[in-house]
């Protein structure tokens, strides 16, 4: 049943490959100063948001980061209720009709193309701790670690291709963004603090239909992943057996002295001072984020005309991130 190469289980790495996949699929929000410009600039010409700029982009996003924190807790645990392909399913739906849907709420008001898109953080809860749980299962646990450092990659590597097909599909031409016609210090000698939009028509009649094709790209990669992730039969004798000879075979080889760690309760977690080293580390870091990424592009702009140019940029960025 099983097809195993040098004691690796064959269903474990095809685990490994959909959650990569998976994680591949949710790295949109690393492509979010590239959504900024496109999405803003395509908004502000609807006539349904006057006054919108590249600042209110923030708005889009601290939401979606907010939901996420709040819902991992309560989302995870009901995610091990219902088990791990019910949880990819779940959240790969709520994540492809979000993008789907906001071809039609980006045509309105921004708040309504808010609601639409960070329902990315409530579905992003449902399935990354569910992806790189069952990874893990598969193998030895000295190897947890590595596991998760290969499913996760795939959330890295992410605008390595997002932020090309955006920039390719809505801007194939390098068409450039031009000076805010309103902006108070345009043709003064403070005309840096001006910011640059799109208003080609033809760019911006793309803008809608690009969160149709990502929507449509993520459907297929959900797809892929719910297929490929599984949990390993507990019932099967053979891989447990397979398992704990590996495990007894690096105790006796190596040496290793393994201590057995308690398994804490949530409630017991939130009264370990690691938790909240770790909590205080990722809120540090996705605060800098935040600032970086909502803005990187949009201030880029300001001094450099070339739309292409900064896909580029994403590639490299990407590459080093993953």
């Amino acid at each position: 049943m099983f097809a195993f190469a040098a004691g690796v289980p064959a269903r474990g790495l095809g685990c490994v490959l959909g959650g990569f996949i998976l994680c591949l699929s949710f790295a949109s929000d690393i492509s979010y100063p590239n959504l900024n410009t496109y999405l803003i600039s395509y908004m502000r010409s609807t006539g349904y948001n006057p006054g919108l700029t590249y600042a209110d982009f923030i708005l889009l996003s601290s939401t979606r980061t907010f939901l996420q924190g709040a819902s991992m807790p309560f989302i995870g645990a009901l995610a091990r209720k219902i088990g791990t392909r019910p949880s990819i399913a779940i959240g790969s739906a709520i994540y492809s009709t979000g993008f789907i849907a906001t071809y039609f709420t980006a045509q309105l008001w921004f708040p309504l193309a808010i609601l639409t898109l960070v329902s990315h953080g409530i579905a992003f809860s449902f399935v990354y701790a569910t992806a790189i749980g069952a990874a893990q299962k598969w193998f030895n646990p000295e190897n947890k670690g590595l596991i998760a450092s290969l499913v996760i990659s795939g959330y890295g590597f992410g605008s390595l291709f997002w932020v090309p097909i955006q920039t390719v599909f809505v801007n194939p031409h390098n068409v450039q963004a031009e000076i805010d016609s309103d902006c108070p210090y345009i043709d003064t000698d403070h005309e840096e603090h001006c910011e640059f939009y799109f208003v080609n028509e033809d760019l911006l009649h793309r803008v809608p239909w690009m969160f149709v094709l990502l929507g449509g790209i993520y459907v297929v990669m959900g797809i892929l992943a719910f297929f490929l992730i599984s949990d390993p039969p507990e019932d099967n004798i053979n891989f447990k057996t397979l398992i704990d000879q590996n495990v007894e075979e690096k105790k006796n080889n190596k040496d290793i002295e393994w201590n057995k760690v308690p398994s804490l309760r949530p409630q017991e977690v939130l009264k370990t001072s690691v938790f909240f080293q770790i909590w205080f580390g990722f809120f540090s870091i996705s605060l800098t984020n935040g600032l970086m990424g909502n803005y990187s592009k949009t201030f880029g702009l300001t001094i450099i005309q070339d739309d292409h140019y900064f896909a580029i940029v994403a590639v490299f960025l990407n590459i080093l991130n993953g």
